[in-house]
């Protein structure tokens, strides 16, 4: 029968020890939010949990004739329920870090991932388990009890549709970079087909939205998505703010890049092979620490003459920093360059994007050489965080020196205000809001606006 393939007593009624409370029909006629209810309140019942009561766990139940959600505060998140259940592809930094901020609130995490997570896990969450197949992520998602489901997803949507589609509680999704408006239609089409409509269903129908850039902003404006949950900007903001610097540090002028390129050979087209010439212009080397495994760099650093372009070990997201600490600015490989177009993104990417990366150049005191995104230019430049390049400027034999007087200027600058430990409280807020269904702000508050 399929109330018990839901999960409802079928050990008890295997035994004999009760009978089943509803006939096929009638558990076929029942509303799915009820369904996900009764499930959820007997798994309780099941395991011996009543730490806190069914009604205010919270379920799907959106449109005419279903449960209303509970008004939830942070106050009572607090007191009940401080378990999160994070299912990601492909766990890189932003899930570590979120975890980190929750688990300093003395909340709870269970990570489920399909890939192997780019840090240990067993550093943030309590449990952590793999999955292979959406079906099976979900599955293994039912076994736990959480105040909220967040699902991450990059450019591959099939896992986060499934669960959005079959909610077991409230989901909150997280979409690391969008795809709609932000990459060319023909990349789609060639290399992710069918994916963007599952992107838009998952960005319509989710509980709530976790932004880490305004690119969803562009795909409501200009693109009439209808986004039925909350959303909140959180961009991935610093591990920590040191009190000081180490004054004994080995500086290195060099600049340096966190993250992967897609290097796909020496091509004049390519634009990052036309930034790197302008770097050596400049008689500035650039040393990049991937975030996952990259032969195809090592490869591509042997067209370059030595030394200039230096590919190191993979670091640890919470260790990254102190690497970092030693250059004279990080680097954000700019989209365009020369006016060229773009191969894999829109011209409304560099309006509306934001890097993780910034956030690592930050944590170090490093500034960030900036040359496009101009959403992204602005919060730089608010923390004297940013030093321009001009596409067309030549060595002037002042570039470091700019470098390392920016440098100092981003160390005397007073940033704990963006740690994930002061900004961790919004998260909870949010929680609050999806569970309890209330409308939160759209994105259009900034970070630079929260801050001042």
């Amino acid at each position: 029968m399929r109330w018990a393939q839901d999960g409802c007593w079928s050990s008890e009624v295997k035994l004999g020890t009760m009978k089943p409370p509803f006939t096929q029909e009638e558990w076929e006629r029942t509303p799915e939010s009820v369904r996900s209810f009764v499930v959820s309140l007997l798994r309780q019942v099941k395991n011996g949990d009543s730490s806190a009561p069914a009604n205010e766990r919270g379920f799907e139940g959106r449109g005419k004739g279903s449960f209303q959600k509970p008004e939830v505060t942070k106050q009572s998140v607090n007191k009940r329920n401080k378990l999160v259940v994070f299912i990601s592809d492909v766990p890189r930094s932003r899930e570590a870090k979120l975890m980190h901020g929750l688990r300093n609130e003395e909340w709870t995490g269970v990570l489920l991932y399909r890939d192997n997570p780019t840090f240990d896990p067993a550093k943030y969450f309590s449990s952590f388990q793999s999955y292979k197949t959406p079906e099976q992520a979900l599955s293994l998602a039912r076994n736990f009890s959480p105040y909220v489901y967040h699902v991450f997803s990059n450019w591959k949507y099939d896992t986060a549709e499934h669960f959005i589609r079959n909610k077991p509680g409230p989901v909150v999704f997280d979409d690391y970079d969008v795809m709609a408006g932000m990459v060319q239609p023909e990349v789609i089409q060639k290399g992710h087909p069918g994916q963007l409509e599952k992107e838009r269903y998952c960005l319509e129908s989710a509980d709530g939205l976790l932004c880490r850039s305004i690119e969803t902003n562009y795909a409501h404006k200009y693109l009439g998505y209808r986004f039925s949950g909350s959303r909140i900007f959180f961009p991935e903001y610093l591990w920590n703010w040191p009190s000081d610097w180490d004054s004994d540090e080995a500086e290195i002028d060099a600049l340096v890049y966190v993250g992967n390129l897609p290097v796909p050979g020496k091509t004049p087209a390519n634009p990052i092979v036309e930034f790197l010439q302008m770097l050596s212009a400049l008689h500035l080397p650039l040393h990049v620490y991937p975030s996952l495994p990259a032969q195809q760099l090592i490869d591509f650093s042997h067209h370059w003459e030595k030394g200039m372009f230096v590919v190191h070990d993979r670091q640890s997201p919470d260790q990254l920093s102190r690497q970092l600490r030693r250059y004279l600015a990080g680097v954000q490989i700019p989209l365009f360059v020369k006016n060229r177009v773009n191969p894999v993104y829109t011209e409304a990417k560099g309006h509306h994007s934001i890097s993780g990366k910034i956030f690592d150049y930050l944590e170090a005191g490093i500034p960030t050489l900036a040359v496009d995104q101009h959403f992204q230019l602005r919060l730089l430049r608010r923390y004297s965080a940013a030093v321009s390049l001009n596409v067309n400027q030549s060595d002037d034999g002042m570039m470091v020196t700019r470098l390392k007087k920016a440098k100092q200027r981003l160390r005397s600058t007073e940033l704990s205000k963006l740690t994930i430990d002061a900004q961790i409280s919004r998260l909870l807020e949010f929680y609050a809001a999806v569970v309890s269904g209330r409308p939160t702000e759209p994105t259009r508050v900034l970070m630079e606006e929260q801050q001042s």
